[in-house]
C-alpha cells in the first residue's frame, strides 16, 4: 500500500516539475505555480516516504544504513529546496545548494564508505552487494562533486 502511494505521489511530482522545467525554459506562463506544486510534493512527502520505506525494508543490516540513506535523501530534499529557489530567483538559493552538496561530500558520503566497508558479509550482504554499494557510491560521488564544482565556478 506505501509504496504504491509513492509511486502514485511520485509520478504526479515528477510531471509536475518536468512540465514546470519545460514552462520556465520557455518563459511560459505557469511555470512557477507547476514548480511550487512538484517540489514541495516531491520533497516533502515523495521523500519522507522513501525514507519511512527505507526504514521499514530489512535488507539493510544495521541501523547506521538506514541513517546514513536517510540523511542521503535528506540532504537530497535540501538541494531540491534549494533548486526550487534558484528557479524561481527567490534568496538563499546558493545557501541550501552549498550546504547540501558540502554535507554530501565531506560529511555523508564518507561515513556511507565506511558502513559499506565494515558490514560483515554473510549470506544476506554478499561482496557482490558491498561492490554494487561501492559503486553506487562512487557514482553519486562524482555526480555530486561536478555539480558542487560547477557551483562554484558559477
Amino acid at each position: 500500500m506505501i509504496q504504491r502511494i509513492a509511486f502514485i505521489v511520485g509520478l504526479i511530482s515528477s510531471v509536475l516539475l518536468i512540465i514546470g522545467c519545460a514552462l520556465v525554459s520557455f518563459d511560459l506562463p505557469g511555470s512557477r505555480i507547476m514548480l511550487l506544486c512538484g517540489a514541495p510534493c516531491f520533497s516533502f512527502v515523495f521523500v519522507p516516504v522513501l525514507i519511512y520505506m527505507n526504514f521499514k525494508r530489512q535488507k539493510l543490516m544495521s541501523i547506521g544504513d538506514k541513517w546514513v540513506f536517510a540523511a542521503l535523501h535528506l540532504m537530497g530534499i535540501s538541494f531540491i529546496v534549494g533548486i526550487l529557489l534558484k528557479l524561481m530567483n527567490m534568496s538563499c538559493s546558493a545557501f541550501f545548494i552549498r550546504y547540501s552538496l558540502m554535507a554530501l561530500i565531506f560529511l555523508i558520503l564518507p561515513v556511507y564508505f565506511i558502513s559499506a566497508l565494515s558490514t560483515k558479509l554473510d549470506e544476506f550482504y554478499t561482496e557482490k552487494d558491498r561492490k554494487n554499494r561501492i559503486i553506487v557510491g562512487v557514482i553519486i560521488l562524482t555526480f555530486v562533486g561536478f555539480l558542487y564544482a560547477m557551483i562554484d565556478l558559477f
